[in-house]
């Protein structure tokens, strides 16, 4: 995080003060040589201005500002003063240049201000990042604009003044990024996010499971807040609370909400659940899931411009410095998270009891670390999976045999009890947090016991909501890995070619010479040569003409001096961005399939010795 940190400062300050430093120092360089050459053309005249009188010299040496000079003087004027003279672009490319400089350290001064109202209390850290977010935003037009302005004039300015010539391309280039930068920028401004909030899940109203709503209400009633409007049953390895929108089977739901986990429910006692789900309410009670939902949509906002002005050709000026503000938000937020979170377990051990939130804590995580351990093997699996994976019974099946392996004590000992919205602390940390600390060695023991009764048991339908959800959810991570594998497999090989085929097939792409073919294997030239993929070391663009004009790929074979390069032309390209897009995919996918095969290498080097 430190080494992060320190990154991301060093580019802030990169970006905000690299060119109107170089801008500041080189308008001066330019004035001083101008000064210079004035004093060597008064000297070389004797000291005397010619056409006018001795008195009026006089007069004009007494002046505290040769800019101040009437009108009549005016030829005067100009040769001398900076601001009237042929200097004045570059007197006003250093007034301006200084300002910057000084805006940049106002700015990180403000920046500094609010990231310690962000460690203040969660009220500030909400007030402080809505004016954050707006000032990060329209700071970011400016310096792109002033910025951009200033490295247009050097792009000419800076060749012209030490080459005496100048370069139009050069120009042009820096001023279209210019332009498209800015353009980018104050579109990312007036873009409204489109979030998804939609989570799988089934409503389970009060009909479905009466004594779970009546628990709920009761503990909720002991905790003199609100209780939840829609009780959401799913599979995922989390128990949450929120305010924020949400969409549940197309219905959005608004207000406080309450999402319960069924298979971790059948892992608990009623008094365990109690426990986590006294935990959640304490979190209605404290104001979380306000505070969580204002200030949520406010970061969502943030990102979605961020992420739009990375498009943008000069974002570098501005992402630098936004990344590093919301660095800072990052780390209050964790902060506060796991403050949340121990009052949130200490307000459950009141409630309940300590032994009760100790023990969730011990069960949700190993329910959870072997469910992702078993998900992470199948997903790493060569062959193709069925839809129907059996992850729930393979989970089921093994999750007590694992728990008496060595591999389970090292697995939990700094095991995190997963969440959608904040980091929580580590395990033995919050069992520290209510003073019922569980030896490791007795979590195989607690995590195999059966609990003799659960909350599951009392939603009606359980099995069947369970059922639907998990076929659901095998039939998108069966998709998922088959989209894998058409990246990890190799097409030379006959078993394994039909798949890579169906996601990478032939593309052709017209040019004047003739068509392009990218294949899962080669680039095939118009005039049909074929160029292994294996054979190519890197790909890059040519655009000497703002576009690119040819593709230069580098071989692996060496030449005399270095790698040997084909060029292959692109001119009558008609959708280049397209074409950019597949190539790069494809070769892409090449990347990761060589990089999977020498994975398995290793392993099988490994497992021979």
């Amino acid at each position: 995080m430190r080494r992060i940190f320190l990154k991301n400062g060093a580019l802030m300050l990169l970006a905000l003060f690299v060119i109107p430093a170089l801008t500041f120092w080189f308008s001066q360089h330019a004035l001083d040589a101008e000064g210079e050459r004035l004093s060597l053309h008064v000297e070389e005249a004797g000291g005397v201005l010619p056409q006018h009188p001795d008195g009026e010299i006089a007069a004009i040496n007494k002046l505290p500002d040769i800019c101040a000079l009437p009108d009549k003087f005016g030829e005067l004027r100009t040769q001398l003063c900076p601001r009237f003279g042929s200097t004045w672009q570059f007197y006003r490319a250093h007034i301006l240049a200084l300002w910057s400089l000084i805006g940049g350290a106002v700015f990180l001064l403000v920046i500094a201000l609010l990231g310690w109202l962000a460690f203040v209390n969660r009220r500030l850290r909400l007030s402080s990042f809505i004016v954050g977010r707006q000032l990060m935003m329209y700071v970011g037009a400016a310096t792109v604009i002033i910025q951009g302005a200033l490295g247009v004039w050097l792009s000419f300015w800076l060749t012209a003044f030490f080459w005496h010539l100048y370069i139009p391309k050069l120009i042009l280039i820096v001023a279209l990024l210019v332009l498209v930068g800015i353009f980018l920028i104050v579109r990312a401004i007036f873009t409204k996010p489109a979030w998804d909030d939609a989570i799988e899940g089934e409503l389970i109203d009060e009909a479905a499971a009466p004594r779970l709503w009546n628990r709920i209400r009761q503990m909720a009633e002991e905790l003199q807040t609100a209780p939840p409007r829609y009780l959401i049953a799913g599979i995922d390895t989390n128990f949450f609370v929120t305010e924020a929108p949400l969409s549940v089977q197309g219905q959005r739901l608004e207000g406080r909400k309450l999402f319960v986990s069924i298979p971790l429910l059948r892992q608990l006692e009623t008094t365990e659940a109690d426990a986590v789900l006294a935990h959640e309410l304490a979190h209605f009670a404290g104001g979380d899931t306000r505070d969580s939902a204002q200030l949520g949509a406010q970061l969502m906002q943030y990102d979605l411009y961020v992420n739009n002005i990375r498009e943008a050709g000069i974002a570098w000026l501005v992402w630098p410095f936004m990344d590093f503000y919301r660095l800072i938000f990052e780390l209050a937020l964790a902060r506060d998270s796991r403050t949340r979170e121990h009052r949130a377990d200490r307000t459950a051990a009141k409630l309940v009891s300590a032994e009760a939130i100790a023990h969730s804590l011990v069960r949700i995580g190993a329910y959870a670390t072997y469910r992702a351990h078993t998900e992470s093997e199948l997903f790493g699996q060569h062959d193709k999976l069925d839809e129907n994976v059996g992850i729930a019974a393979r989970v089921a099946q093994g999750l007590h045999p694992w728990a008496a392996s060595s591999a389970f004590t090292e697995a939990m000992t700094n095991a995190h009890i997963p969440h959608p919205f904040d980091s929580h602390p580590p395990l033995d940390e919050r069992m520290r947090g209510v003073n019922c600390v569980i030896p490791p060695e007795n979590f195989a023991q607690l995590v195999t016991t059966v609990p003799t009764a659960t909350w599951a048991e009392e939603i009606q339908d359980a099995e069947a909501v369970e059922a639907r959800l998990w076929a659901g959810y095998e039939k998108e991570f069966a998709y998922a890995h088959e989209i894998s594998l058409a990246h990890r497999y190799d097409p030379t090989r006959a078993n394994e070619r039909e798949l890579v085929l169906k996601y990478f097939p032939p593309e052709q792409f017209a040019t004047r010479k003739g068509a392009i073919e990218i294949n899962c294997e080669a680039i095939v030239t118009p005039d049909g040569e074929r160029i292994a993929l294996d054979a190519i070391k890197a790909l890059s663009f040519q655009c000497p003409n703002f576009r690119s004009d040819y593709l230069q790929v580098t071989l692996n074979e060496k030449g005399v001096l270095t790698h040997k390069k084909v060029n292959i032309s692109l001119a009558g390209l008609e959708n280049e961005q397209l074409f950019q897009m597949v190539l790069q995919n494809y070769w892409s996918r090449h990347l990761e399939m060589q990089a999977w095969q020498q994975r398995d290498k290793l392993t099988q080097g490994e497992n021979k010795a």
